[in-house]
């Protein structure tokens, strides 16, 4: 109720709400139009994809503020037409972490800050800023990204017109999969394609051109992160600079400048010391540890902090050696430095870091898409998965649903952790009854579901006895177990385009059949037969 009060705009909480908007308008000036549009659109997708009530408001207020953190992105960055630099493009990628920071001070914003701080994250890990995958990236988050996609592809810019909202569609389903979760791309063409042609309720006025300039495709840079060093020795950048005896820098190379940001001209101008490289913090520990070293030897190899010009400071190996220069008849001391991050050795380490890191996020993401108890693929994975195969390639599909007949009977007569063990052997013998290719997931409770995939050419009989077969396995097996009670099946066969949701419905209408037609049974359909 109070998110509702929120987002409606004649409450007096929306003031605070409005503001900001308006804040971000003066970066966007087509905000407010686009704002509202994603809220009708995400409104209904919502409604499509069953959505709870929470849910549904936290999505509108997600809809207004998904890009608030644009606010702290200068101006000739956000409306640059052209091609961002490397820097530009980091620049403007801040926007989601700033837009977390925003929300995540504020009791009311709160609630979506996590939504708003990855709805730039892609189904297949490749987004930012936290690199999530698949079902770990919040479903809000994964709304957003395909409603603020396709508004932002079907209207104009000041440097570009809007693409035909077909266009829009095909380019989504290209990208289902990879950028988005493939069964909210799939519901949302479906929302577009039944209910809207040129316009959607009002709130997009697309405009279909008779000739339209084809866009640029931009040519990809070649993958080189397969390709491995030959060599084993590897040259370091380093630089060379030499000091009198008061340790004063009297002359330097020319990657002097690339390591620590001075010039030759600023270090005779400035008449530096060596001191003036170090931090202030460092500079007492410095000197006593070189000093001591220098009373051991006549060379000094050490690893210290170096204090650039631009007021960074980084990790050097520093080499020094203290030497007599016959020719002006003083002590003269060599400096060899060279950046720590720079070497081969700390990247391998950095590598190995991220390569466990990125471990420990793939296996955190493989807990949201697996049963606990079966190992199975849960409920949404499943159908995340199955909705970008759906949406892929052009064969017959075959979904499965199976519930355990009388299931809180053997419960209630052998207890429940002998319940669990009876569904894991169904869900082990449901796997050993299918083919490599085939996806099996854990419904909830003692319900499961299987799809299957094949070309046009199979026959419906061959596709129907598959269906036969793991109902005739499973239910051999699971009834040999003591107290077995067997399984009921049913199965839908689809010869034509169909989404995820409507053969689930179709499949379970079919094991309600065999299950009212006394259980152990199995009911084959056709998609679309009553």
């Amino acid at each position: 109720m109070r998110t509702k009060k929120l987002v409606d705009s004649k409450s007096i909480h929306s003031d605070m709400l409005a503001s900001l908007i308006r804040a971000l308008e003066e970066c966007d000036s087509d905000t407010e139009h686009h704002v509202r549009r994603t809220q009708i659109m995400g409104a209904e997708l919502g409604k499509r994809i069953e959505l709870s009530d929470i849910q549904q408001s936290r999505l509108s207020l997600l809809c207004l503020l998904h890009d608030i953190g644009k606010i702290g992105v200068p101006m000739e960055i956000l409306n640059k037409p052209g091609k961002l630099t490397d820097e530009e493009w980091k620049i403007m990628r801040s926007h989601v972490e700033k837009g977390y920071d925003i929300a995540n001070s504020n009791v009311e914003l709160k609630q979506i800050a996590e939504e708003i701080r990855h709805h730039h994250e892609r189904w297949d890990g490749k987004g930012y800023p936290d690199g999530l995958s698949r079902e770990s990236i919040p479903v809000l988050s994964r709304v957003i990204a395909v409603v603020d996609a396709f508004d932002a592809m079907v209207s104009d810019r000041p440097y570009r017109n809007g693409m035909p909202v077909s266009d829009a569609l095909e380019e989504l389903k290209k990208c289902a999969g990879t950028q988005f979760d493939p069964f909210i791309v799939s519901e949302f063409i479906q929302m577009i394609s039944e209910n809207y042609s040129d316009t959607v309720k009002g709130v997009h006025k697309f405009r279909q051109e008779k000739e339209k300039p084809q866009r640029k495709q931009v040519a990809k840079p070649e993958d080189n992160s397969t390709l491995q060093e030959a060599f084993c020795v590897h040259t370091v950048q380093c630089s060379r600079y030499l000091l009198d005896g008061s340790w004063n820098i009297l002359s330097v190379d020319d990657n002097f400048e690339k390591l620590t940001g001075y010039s030759g001209e600023n270090v005779e101008k400035n008449s530096m010391n060596q001191m003036d490289l170090i931090p202030e913090a460092d500079r007492t520990e410095y000197l006593c540890r070189t000093n001591a070293n220098l009373a051991k030897s006549t060379y000094v190899l050490q690893e210290h902090r170096l204090h650039r010009k631009d007021g960074k400071d980084i990790y050097v190996f520093c080499y020094g050696r203290v030497f007599y220069d016959s020719a002006v008849k003083q002590d003269r001391a060599e400096i060899i430095i060279s950046d720590v991050s720079s070497t081969y050795s700390m990247k391998i380490l950095t590598d190995a870091e991220q390569n466990k890191a990125e471990v420990r996020l793939r296996n955190w993401e493989n807990t949201y898409r697996t049963d606990s108890l079966t190992g199975l693929l849960n409920h949404a994975a499943f159908r995340n998965d199955m909705e970008m195969k759906l949406l892929s390639g052009d064969f017959n599909a075959m979904m499965i649903m199976i519930d355990v007949d009388k299931f809180k009977q053997y419960n209630d007569t052998y207890g429940h952790h002998n319940g669990d063990k009876y569904l894991i052997l169904v869900a082990q013998t449901l796997l050993a009854s299918l083919r490599n290719e085939d996806f099996a997931s854990r419904m909830g409770g003692d319900e499961f579901a299987v799809m299957m995939f094949f070309n046009k050419s199979v026959p419906e009989k061959a596709i129907k006895e598959h269906a036969q077969q793991i109902f005739d396995k499973v239910n051999l097996t699971v009834k040999s177990a003591e107290g077995g009670t067997g399984i009921s099946m049913g199965a839908v066969i689809a010869k034509s385009e169909a989404t995820f949701n409507r053969l689930y419905e179709e499949a379970d209408n079919a094991l309600y059949e065999a299950k009212e037609s006394g259980r152990g049974r199995l009911v084959v359909k056709e998609h679309g037969e009553k």
